[in-house]
């Protein structure tokens, strides 16, 4: 309470974070609250079959948008941010069509490749879980631009509304009910997002141009060649054992893995995530304006340090008996999963608002090198406790230890690149 009224007194970031923060809090809180129930309808295979969509979603749709989305707050003219809106959201659906097509000519190895075969008729859906979330992506960082954080924080309300609902409502339907409750509330917070965007911006004047896209696409082309590749590579490295543990163990396991994470990254990702697009807009401002970027880094590890040190402890030292308690007996093992991660979920969680500094610096070359490396060290490390312990246990261990000691190294990166004056890009 005390932070909060701190943070409410302090700067417009602050004061920015919080509002983004305060709709965020009740999104996350929904399916925080409904958990229990959750686990109680849902069996860990069909949590395992969610977690398999929801992560071949978010990583697709980094791929659809080129990434475009991601320079909407650096020109300094929002007649070019807009083009770089549309430039965005015509990629999204082109490319999420292609994917439909392809799903359709050859659904069977598609569905193998991730273990799905038994539920491979629900694979169709997965081209619309990506047409929505990269929408969603795209309109939230044009908000962000124009601060109205009022509207994302909303946005994110409906869209968890919406999932709880469905996901309740539907649980008889097995896996459709999850992954239907992921799609409707998406759908939802899109719904709401729109109307408010074309409102309050004149989106009339801006022609529908070509030669302006491909001159637009052209000079932002850092963002597919760079920040596309680097982020597809941290989602995937992120979500590698949902895919790995599925093939070298089972879909039961994934599930156990996939919520040993959710329930810390949930109600702590809300704070990244508000962090990240308030500390993006702030590091674009101070950087264009010639300022040094080191004072804002420390301020706002500073802040991430002080939220994240007590719930972090308290999930290190109880997560079993959390999870035993609050899930039921099946669940207990997620927990012992949870204490595994949670040295290298803690570090995770300080430093994802502070990479938003890679692309306002123009640095997604040397970065797209760091996320190879930890991608491939990630992956020997599950393959591992699979090949030579046949442990998911030795796995998740391995796989959290490679993730702390990339995320050490990472910290003195940002750190030293915040230091450095860096050119002002047009």
């Amino acid at each position: 309470m005390y932070l909060i009224k701190k943070l409410s007194k302090g700067s417009q970031f602050s004061k920015n974070f919080l509002t983004l923060l305060s709709g965020t809090a009740i999104s996350q809180a929904i399916p925080v609250l409904i958990s229990p129930i959750l686990t109680r309808l849902y069996t860990p295979e069909n949590i395992g079959v969610f977690a398999i969509y929801f992560s071949a979603s978010n990583v697709l749709s980094i791929l659809v948008s080129g990434r475009y989305e991601l320079a909407i707050l650096l020109p300094k003219e929002d007649y070019q941010a807009k083009l770089l809106v549309w430039l965005s959201t015509l990629l999204t659906f082109i490319i999420c069509g292609i994917f439909l097509l392809l799903l359709f000519l050859f659904k069977e190895p598609i569905a193998g490749l991730f273990n799905l075969s038994k539920t491979s008729n629900l694979i169709y859906i997965l081209p619309f879980l990506t047409l929505t979330t990269s929408i969603f992506q795209i309109v939230s960082y044009w908000l962000n631009r124009k601060n109205d954080y009022a509207t994302m924080a909303t946005a994110k309300v409906w869209q968890s509304t919406g999932m709880a609902f469905v996901q309740i409502t539907f649980s008889f339907l097995g896996d459709i009910g999850l992954i239907a409750g992921r799609l409707i509330g998406q759908i939802a917070s899109t719904i709401y997002s729109l109307p408010q965007l074309l409102k309050r911006n004149r989106w009339k004047k801006l022609k529908f141009d070509i030669t302006e896209l491909k001159q637009t696409a052209v000079e932002y082309a850092d963002f597919p060649k760079y920040s596309m590749p680097n982020n597809f590579i941290n989602n995937m490295s992120s979500n590698l054992p949902v895919f790995l543990l599925t093939n070298f163990f089972s879909i039961t396991s994934t599930g156990l893995f996939s919520w040993s994470s959710r329930i810390v990254q949930v109600p702590m990702g809300m704070i990244t995530a508000s962090m990240q697009q308030v500390f993006f807009q702030e590091a674009s401002r101070i950087h264009n304006e010639g300022g040094n970027l080191y004072s804002l880094v420390v301020r706002t590890y500073k802040k991430l340090l002080i939220m994240a040190i007590g719930p972090y402890i308290i999930f290190g030292i109880f997560a079993p008996f959390i999870f035993k308690i609050a899930f039921g007996h099946q669940w207990e093992e997620a927990g012992v999963y949870t204490q595994y991660l949670i040295p290298w979920l803690f570090l995770a969680f300080l430093n994802s608002p502070i990479t938003s500094i890679i692309p306002v610096l123009n640095k997604q070359k040397n970065y797209l090198i760091f996320e190879i490396l930890i991608l491939v060290i990630r992956f020997v490390a599950i393959f591992v406790g699979y090949k030579f312990f046949h442990s998911v246990d030795i796995s998740i261990i391995l796989y959290s230890s490679a993730g702390f000691l990339y995320s050490i190294f990472l910290f003195f990166y940002l750190i030293n690149l915040a230091k450095k004056p860096q050119p002002v890009l047009n």
